[in-house]
Order: C-alpha cells, then sequence, then structure tokens
C-alpha cells in the first residue's frame, strides 16, 4: 500500500515540475512580439496618448511642458543659450509632425475612397442590384469609415 502511495506522489509530484518547466518554456516564446505585433501596440500606445494630451487642461500641459523642459536641461546638462533654441526646434518638429499626420490621413482616406468606389463598380459588374443592394447594407462603409456590423 505504502508503494502505492509513494508511486502516486511522485507522479503528482513530477507532473507539478512539468507543469512549471512547460509554462516557464511557453511564457517565453508567447511573450516574444513580433515586429507587426509591437508596431500595432506602438500605434495604440500613441493614439492613447493624444487622447489623453487631448484632455488635459491647459494648465496640466503648461505643467508637462515646465516637467520636460527641467527633465531635458537635467539629463542633457543643456546650458542656458542651448535651451530655448532647442525647444523652439523640438515645437516646431512637433508641429510638423501633427501636420504630417493630418496630411498622411487624410491622404488615406482619399486612396480608400477611390479604392472603395472601384471595388463597387467591379462588385456592379458581378451582383444583381438586389444583391448590391444587400452587399451594401451589409457590408459597405459608413460616412465615418468604418464597417457596418451585421
Amino acid at each position: 500500500m505504502k508503494t502505492n502511495t509513494l508511486k502516486a506522489v511522485a507522479a503528482l509530484i513530477s507532473i507539478f515540475v512539468l507543469g512549471l518547466a512547460g509554462g516557464y518554456l511557453l511564457n517565453d516564446a508567447v511573450s516574444q512580439s513580433s515586429p507587426a505585433t509591437e508596431k500595432v501596440e506602438q500605434d495604440h500606445r500613441e493614439r492613447n496618448q493624444e487622447r489623453r494630451a487631448e484632455n488635459r487642461t491647459p494648465e496640466q500641459q503648461e505643467d508637462r511642458l515646465q516637467r520636460a523642459r527641467r527633465h531635458m536641461r537635467e539629463h542633457l546638462a543643456l546650458e542656458e543659450d542651448q535651451a530655448a533654441p532647442l525647444f523652439e526646434l523640438i515645437r516646431e518638429s512637433r508641429e510638423e509632425r501633427r501636420e504630417i499626420m493630418s496630411e498622411s490621413r487624410r491622404s488615406f482616406r482619399e486612396v480608400m475612397e477611390r479604392h472603395d468606389r472601384e471595388f463597387h463598380e467591379q462588385l456592379s459588374r458581378i451582383l444583381t442590384e438586389d444583391q448590391l443592394a444587400t452587399w451594401d447594407s451589409l457590408y459597405a462603409r459608413s460616412d465615418s469609415g468604418q464597417g457596418r456590423r451585421r
């Protein structure tokens, strides 16, 4: 009877150790992100950061700006004659980046609208009018650019 109990305990301990080792190995494999996943996560972080920035009061924005400037002065050991031109360059760069992103979004929207029109034209050559109407009600993009859901 004791040998059966010992065997059962040994089996449970073995299963537990194998489970721990398997979990450890799988965790490494699962936690490694692909470059595409990292890009999606970075985009998500940037969008969230933009949303948070939009919700800040002018006082909060000014406070954040002053802390960032103080941080740069300390960590870059900026001289006084370097600080003003650096901060101006950063401000201009941010404005340019915002404009580039805005233009990129507009351009993307225009390209997608053109693609959607061409795709719809091709669909109309294949589907009947009734089928096309059904297609539009199920899958056509709304004015906001989001696909409709069933």
